[in-house]
């Protein structure tokens, strides 16, 4: 399946995601990428957008081959057996993840300017993002959604792996995907327009979506 962009992947993705708009759910994206995506669900569904700040950790040398992810809260997600092949050691582990925490917090702090952070207690949540490879930073982000105390939690993106999903599925009540592949190319190949999201991009879509700002969710 191939998207025109990441707001039309965002449309079609929002009518599988129509039966829940009667649950008033609270759209979390994970930024960047995720943000458009998520923007056209929170206009279809008239829900509230938030986004959570999740950084890969990847291997030295190798950056985006995924060696874990953190939240800017710390939740740490680890593929512990690629750790284990490539005989990374505790240390340098914590080294990697100390510095990916640095560069969540400096984002999270960036976009909490403007935009305080939503409670998702006792809500439906549905978790956004462009594109879903090896699931590792939507990993980390459910692990620390799931302290929140929400009431269910849904995973939405146009496309994830097979693998991914599986992953993902003991996290969350429910995934909607429009593919999900057995093999899976980059993110990137299933969209015809794939240009990198700026943090403008971002700031205004909160500016549209963020139940603080929003006027179609108050």
């Amino acid at each position: 399946m191939l998207f025109n962009n990441r707001e039309d992947a965002g449309r079609r993705l929002a009518t599988l995601l129509q039966g829940h708009s009667d649950n008033q759910p609270v759209i979390i994206a994970l930024p960047r990428g995720g943000v458009p995506v998520a923007g056209q669900i929170a206009a279809a569904l008239r829900a509230p957008l938030d986004v959570r700040v999740v950084k890969k950790i990847g291997v030295p040398g190798q950056p985006e081959l995924a060696l874990g992810a953190v939240t800017s809260n710390g939740t740490t997600a680890w593929n512990t057996s690629l750790v284990d092949w490539l005989h990374i050691s505790a240390a340098d582990c914590e080294g990697l993840r100390l510095s990916a925490l640095k560069s969540a917090e400096k984002q999270e702090a960036a976009f909490r300017q403007n935009f305080p952070e939503t409670s998702t207690e006792g809500r439906t949540v549905v978790v956004v993002d462009d594109g879903v490879a090896t699931g590792m930073t939507l990993e980390a982000a459910l692990r620390a959604l799931r302290r929140e105390a929400p009431k269910q939690i849904i995973v939405a993106a146009p496309v994830i792996s097979a693998a991914a999903s599986q992953r993902l599925k003991s996290l969350v009540n429910a995934i909607f995907a429009l593919d999900v592949p057995q093999f899976f190319s980059a993110v990137g190949s299933y969209y015809v327009n794939f240009e990198q999201v700026d943090n403008s991009e971002v700031y205004q879509t909160l500016a549209n979506y963020h139940p603080l700002t929003s006027p179609q969710t108050t």
